[in-house]
């Protein structure tokens, strides 16, 4: 195992990619990994990570911002309706999971993917994922693969433009959210979205612009200490849910802080 440096641009493939000085450009990211072996880390300088193509795979290391939404990955998609980018994570080995810690993704949906049969825990830490226009997710944007697929996500703050999808959550009854928030700015012709159940939601909000829209999730005997607010009258999980406005800053704008007079202060938190 070992700690390798990649940048948005970086130097020839002939350098170490041991210091930040001497990262490997981003084009050599699987020179990184290779270096990395299994278990290792890749560590993202400051800078925006242009990713035009369609998938960004990762698996079987750490992925780090040198600083925390230092590093952008940028999927900027052109038109409303686009499909979203997609950030496809996981082990396939089912022994070593993969964590993606402190980046800011624009126009990303998130999958975790895993051999049949693997038991690795995934993560998502300190990220913050935004849409900056109205996406189509097809079957979701938070997705988990297989009966032991183990997803965590923690300290993050997620905002989709929602052009249409029939799922948030997908196969992701593993998958357990904390400390988080979930906002969606839901397209005026999308009038119904269906959810999978998760484990567990802890100190979480989860907001949309459009009362009833969103149905039939449930957040696990863990998720009572969180705040649904347009989440939709079939939305279960615990006794103590804050079914009211969390008074963010602005839902639609993509600021997902809490007013100084906001309900859920104390009772959820914002990455």
């Amino acid at each position: 195992m070992a700690t390798v440096y990649v940048s948005p641009t970086g130097g020839a493939v002939t350098q170490d990619g041991l210091t930040a000085d001497t990262a490997y450009p981003y084009s050599s990211l699987s020179t990184a990994e290779t270096q990395a072996q299994a278990g290792g880390t890749i560590l993202f300088t400051d800078g925006t990570y242009s990713l035009t193509s369609a998938n960004w795979l990762v698996d079987d290391l750490t992925y780090k911002s040198l600083n925390q939404n230092g590093a952008v990955i940028d999927g900027t998609v052109t038109s409303e309706g686009d499909g979203a980018r997609l950030l496809q994570q996981g082990s396939t080995s089912g022994t070593v999971g993969t964590t993606v810690d402190g980046f800011k993704f624009i126009d990303f949906r998130i999958e975790q993917r895993m051999a049949s049969g693997g038991a690795a825990l995934n993560k998502v830490l300190n990220c913050t994922i935004t849409c900056t226009k109205f996406l189509n997710f097809v079957n979701g944007t938070i997705n988990g693969y297989w009966a032991s697929n183990r997803v965590l996500y923690s300290g993050c703050s997620i905002y989709l433009k929602w052009y249409s999808g029939n799922r948030i959550f997908y196969g992701t009854t593993n998958t357990t959210i904390e400390s988080s928030t979930v906002g969606l700015d839901l397209h005026p012709s999308e009038t119904s979205i269906t959810n999978d159940a998760i484990k567990s939601a802890k100190n979480c909000i989860f907001t949309s612009n459009d009362t009833g829209s969103v149905n039939n999730i449930s957040m696990g005997a863990k998720g009572n200490t969180c705040c649904f607010y347009n989440w939709g009258t079939t939305t279960s999980g615990g006794t103590n849910n804050i079914f009211q406005d969390p008074q963010l800053v602005n839902l639609t704008g993509g600021d997902l802080r809490l007013r100084p007079t906001s309900p859920c202060i104390g009772a959820a938190t914002l990455s």
